[in-house]
């Protein structure tokens, strides 16, 4: 914020202006966010943790319980209309730095899990399965990480995020 330095005397003389740079009252208010946004990023975690027990539990046990290729779909659709977007959301609107990349990396490890889902049938071997199940296990945990830790850092991140993805995508063992 630019604030004046002196008043200006007369027309000719120059206004000055100074940049306020007190980082503590920036560290504080930077908190402040996080903490309004955290009752809904755990909200999101919570739900989609609810979400990715039953979907792994379906894509393992997808024949036991009854798993048809139009029931499979349904689930990876409950996914891309609820559980994606709230993530997105995570992934570029939430100020802490490591959030926004455990929710990117999760939702880009949701595609193999979600093809798994569907075609867990053709696949000749349970590799695919395995890496992408494990993968999503392991990017729910550390995203719920991610959001515990977020409203205790104490330094504010410095923007570097320039728009391309955050996140490296995995390889899939193929068949």
């Amino acid at each position: 914020m630019l604030q004046p330095t002196s008043r200006r005397c007369c027309p000719r003389q120059p206004l000055r202006l100074s940049l306020v740079t007190d980082t503590s009252q920036l560290d504080a208010e930077y908190r402040t966010f996080v903490k309004q946004l955290h009752g809904d990023a755990v909200q999101t975690i919570t739900d989609f943790t609810i979400f990715w027990d039953h979907f792994e539990a379906y894509v393992i046990n997808g024949s036991d319980m009854g798993r048809t290729e139009e029931s499979a779909q349904a689930e990876v659709d409950k996914y891309r209309s609820k559980h994606h977007p709230r993530l997105l959301r995570l992934a570029f609107g939430h100020p802490d730095p490591e959030v926004r990349y455990q929710a990117e990396l999760l939702a880009q490890r949701m595609t193999p899990a979600s093809i798994s889902a569907i075609r867990a049938e053709e696949s000749k071997s349970d590799s695919y399965r395995n890496a992408a199940l494990n993968n999503g296990r392991e990017s729910v945990g550390a995203l719920r990480k991610a959001i515990y830790h977020a409203p205790f850092r104490d330094a504010r991140p410095e923007p570097a995020y320039d728009g391309k993805r955050l996140a490296p995508v995995d390889p899939i063992p193929k068949d």
